[in-house]
């Protein structure tokens, strides 16, 4: 009970964030920091086994038929995507927003 109470709690603060960053306003910097959010969201569950949900039931999928997944041999294959991904994120928000 006490960690969906907490999940509760960091899901309704997120969500005043994001409603804040997302009001009619027009200023480069709430936009700015809007897609920050999202971007590193999405990059945070691509760069880590346990960052999404769909890459630890993949990896229970994959070890229950015989081939485990451990997080150096997740972290060696997908870190080189991590690092494109994150680069050109950097190149658009610099682009976007400068």
């Amino acid at each position: 009970m006490k960690s969906q109470v907490n999940r509760n709690l960091r899901e309704r603060g997120i969500y005043y964030v994001c409603l804040e960053l997302t009001a009619e306003n027009e200023d480069p910097i709430r936009k700015g920091l809007f897609f920050s959010l999202s971007v590193g969201s999405a990059i945070g569950g691509n760069g880590s086994l346990i960052g999404a949900s769909a890459n630890m039931v993949t990896a229970g999928i994959a070890d229950s038929a015989g081939y485990p997944i451990t997080y150096a041999y997740f972290l060696k294959r997908v870190f080189p995507a991590l690092l494109i991904t994150l680069g050109l994120a950097s190149l658009w928000f610099l682009v976007r927003f400068l």
